[in-house]
């Protein structure tokens, strides 16, 4: 829906060669200027988050550095509002311009938000184990994925934009609903985030690696299996590891 909304022609003839559906008013990007620029832009941006963050966000806690950036989340979610509301063209800002200047602060803010949970999960991760919580967090995501493309393409449905790019016009009357939706979603996260997150620093340590009595890092079958009189077998009913 979102590249179709930047990258529809204006006429019937444009849409022959370009391929996309006819949109009187949208931005009319160049497929250049739409993945190239602003995909390098992005990059530049996102490098910019993790400085402002490293600089002035690394010794908050958890809770203040998540609440800010899910309220700013929320804040730059609206930028999408306008831009499909066609406001800024009201405002004399061409679409370009606030291309531009929406995506520099929401690939900034975007970064901001993924810091503090990547720290978190840092720090709480046990020795050894890195690769294996690394598989269940990537599980996790995809999943979330998932189930948000479903939840996403039942609200374009049930906001009649389920024909976008389909037919020989699109009509994006009802985006902003949708961006709006997605913007306040995450802002629901606030009222787990003091059962889920601890209230520490997020320079302070939240876990001791288990003591092994060596140097030895944790594995999954110090975890499951310990030596004892018969060997491997600590976990009641769990196989002992097949000998390589």
């Amino acid at each position: 829906v979102v590249d179709n909304f930047y990258l529809d022609p204006a006429t019937h003839e444009e849409s022959a060669r370009s391929g996309y559906p006819v949109c009187v008013d949208c931005p009319h990007f160049t497929a250049t200027f739409y993945y190239t620029v602003i995909g390098v832009l992005d990059s530049v941006m996102m490098v910019v988050g993790s400085t402002i963050f490293r600089t002035y966000m690394r010794d908050w806690t958890y809770h203040s550095a998540l609440s800010l950036s899910v309220i700013l989340s929320f804040g730059t979610s609206l930028l999408d509002v306008v831009q499909f509301k066609r406001w800024n063209v009201g405002l004399g800002i061409p679409d370009w311009v606030f291309m531009v200047g929406k995506s520099s602060v929401q690939n900034t803010v975007g970064m901001i938000c993924f810091m503090p949970t990547t720290i978190l999960i840092s720090k709480v991760c046990p020795r050894g184990l890195e690769a294996t919580v690394y598989a269940l967090l990537a599980g996790f995501s995809n999943f979330g994925n998932i189930m948000a493309g479903y939840f996403g393409a039942y609200l374009l449905s049930w906001l009649g934009m389920d024909t976008i790019g389909q037919g020989k016009t699109d009509d994006f009357t009802n985006a902003w609903k949708a961006c709006l939706i997605s913007g306040v979603m995450p802002l629901l996260v606030l009222l787990l985030q003091p059962l889920l997150i601890p209230d520490a620093s997020m320079e302070a340590e939240l876990t001791e690696n288990v003591d092994t009595g060596s140097d030895e890092d944790i594995t999954v079958d110090k975890l499951l299996y310990s030596d004892g009189d018969e060997g491997y077998g600590a976990c009641d009913g769990a196989p002992a590891p097949p000998s390589l």
